[in-house]
């Protein structure tokens, strides 16, 4: 890995030092000891997280001041009583437990032992060395809840469990009063992570855009091949010095258990950014390598190739991961090429007269009926919240019009409620996307991307009087109009406090979009409001 990293001259070629890390029982020892002297190789579970390409991201943060872990070890007690005081058995907790010792045999995690009692061997220097952890571990090791998320099904029809840890968790540390959720964040593990950039990613935009290319060089429609990273985060070892945080915590039968983590956990805020690296390596080295356009989405991988070519283009794509991660980190059945391909939960189709993207009906009827249990309970948890905006980003790609851009702010909006009751703003996005999802949601795009120039609309609204107005800047010179709401328009608004302004700046948009439907049809549109909407 570092040798490829230095012939190709990859600009964070320092990623290569996450692997380096020694996970064998003294460094567990020195952790729980409170004494890190553990090798500095590994990522770091807290604190600022270095690395990242120049260029690629956008920095979040002007200064690059490390964010240390502030909370006091000798605290961790009161935390940790409190954590086994309020831990409730998961639905799940099983399938957790059965998870965490097959980490432990793959080497990403300690063996799961009971918190008030360590019996794990026969060898007495490795007795006394764990009950002497034993007795350490609630004094000096941070303890966070794990648990449980079903994600659809195996290929054995059995439920596929995922084990989540909860490291946005923290205990009250004897606070009478309710604490917010900045309040909480701020006192957890993920709340002491700072990244120096934004993660971004390939989406569909990218797709189509690559196959155009394709098209354009070959003369020949372009076949489809993916690939997913298993275990993408639990890959990455975890800094030996930072294991002592990484301790997570669940019940069975009503026995509380314990293990650390030695790779990255899931669930918290620097295991994305480790991954963020490491992913960008694999997908830097296969272009520069292997001469595949390689897109990437988080641990997805997707490219477009030559019919005859396709397969032998995924399979050396897949051979080269695995020689760096391993002979596993990529299985077969997660390997898959096509004429048309599921990609990001959108189906690609590539023909002659040109690329047609349609969301996948299985996707869609899942989306459905998580908005249909949301709107029928009234609440919609904020990790529901997340995921569910994170499904539904393909609307906000210029390849679906940016149709769902507005309406999916709520959601994302709810992972800050406290109570996750979903609000009059939330139901209403709610009920719009369940209306869209109905729908055979499709977009034909050609081969070619014909340029017919830029124009600017301008947008404004008056509430007293009601008025809505539009300017258009295009190519053939200004063109101006304005009208007043009739009434059978302002009976389709909502009674709100803002003289329905916000109704107005929307229809002005509606007003100027359809009166000049002639001159900007096929030109991109720069539209300026200071309308908020949604």
């Amino acid at each position: 890995m570092q040798e490829l990293c230095e012939q190709l001259k990859y600009e964070d070629s320092a990623c290569v030092e996450l692997f380096r890390k020694g996970t064998s029982l003294w460094c567990f020892l020195v952790a729980l000891s409170c004494a890190c002297v553990c090798s500095p190789s590994g990522a770091a579970l807290f604190g600022y997280q270095e690395g990242g390409v120049e260029g690629t991201t956008t920095s979040m943060t002007g200064e690059s001041s490390a964010v240390e872990f502030v909370a006091d070890r000798s605290k961790c007690w009161h935390s940790n009583v409190e954590l086994l005081e309020s831990l409730r058995e998961d639905g799940n907790s099983h399938a957790l437990h059965k998870l965490a010792k097959q980490d432990h045999e793959l080497g990403r995690m300690s063996l799961p032992v009971p918190v008030e009692q360590v019996d794990l061997c026969n060898a007495r220097l490795l007795v006394f060395a764990f009950v002497y952890c034993g007795l350490r571990l609630l004094l000096f090791c941070r303890l966070v809840p794990r648990f449980g998320v079903e994600q659809g099904l195996k290929p054995d029809g059995s439920v596929k469990i995922r084990a989540v840890d909860h490291m946005s968790w923290s205990a009250s540390q004897g606070q009478k009063r309710k604490r917010s959720r900045k309040q909480i964040k701020e006192q957890s593990i993920n709340g002491h992570c700072e990244l120096p950039a934004k993660v971004s990613h390939d989406h569909l935009d990218g797709m189509l855009q690559l196959l155009r290319v394709v098209f354009a060089l070959t003369g020949a429609v372009p076949w489809l091949w993916k690939a997913d990273i298993d275990a993408a985060f639990r890959r990455v070892p975890l800094m030996g010095a930072h294991i002592w945080a990484s301790g997570v915590a669940y019940l069975v039968d009503n026995v509380a258990w314990c293990s650390f983590h030695y790779g990255m956990p899931f669930g918290a805020t620097s295991s994305v950014w480790a991954w963020h690296r490491v992913g960008a390596m694999i997908a830097f080295l296969a272009r520069k390598l292997l001469h595949l356009p390689v897109l990437r989405y988080v641990d997805d991988y997707f490219s477009a190739d030559r019919k005859e070519l396709v397969e032998h283009a995924m399979q050396c794509f897949a051979r080269l991961t695995r020689l760096l991660l391993g002979h596993t980190s990529v299985s077969d059945r997660k390997l898959d090429f096509g004429a048309s391909l599921l990609v990001l939960g959108i189906v690609v189709e590539p023909a002659l007269n040109g690329i047609r993207f349609i969301l996948s009906a299985e996707k869609a009827q899942k989306y459905r009926e998580v908005i249909c249990r949301a709107l029928q309970s009234g609440y919609l948890s904020c990790g529901e919240s997340v995921k569910l905006a994170g499904k539904l980003m393909f609307a906000t790609q210029h390849l679906f019009n940016r149709v769902g851009r507005a309406l999916i702010k709520p959601v994302y909006a709810q992972k800050s409620s406290r109570n996750g009751v979903i609000s009059p703003r939330l139901r209403d996005a709610l009920q719009w996307w369940l209306r869209i999802l109905t729908l055979a949601i499709c977009e034909l795009r050609d081969w070619e991307q014909v340029d017919r120039g830029v124009c600017h609309l301008f947008v404004d609204a008056a509430s007293s009087p009601a008025r809505c107005a539009a300017v258009l800047f295009h190519c053939d010179g200004i063109a101006y109009t304005d009208a007043a709401p009739n009434t059978a328009m302002w009976n389709l608004l909502k009674n709100r406090r803002d003289k329905q302004i916000t109704g107005l700046e929307i229809w002005a948009i509606a007003l100027g979009l359809s009166t000049f439907q002639r001159q900007i049809m096929g030109r991109t549109v720069f539209l300026y409001s200071d309308n908020t909407g949604m």
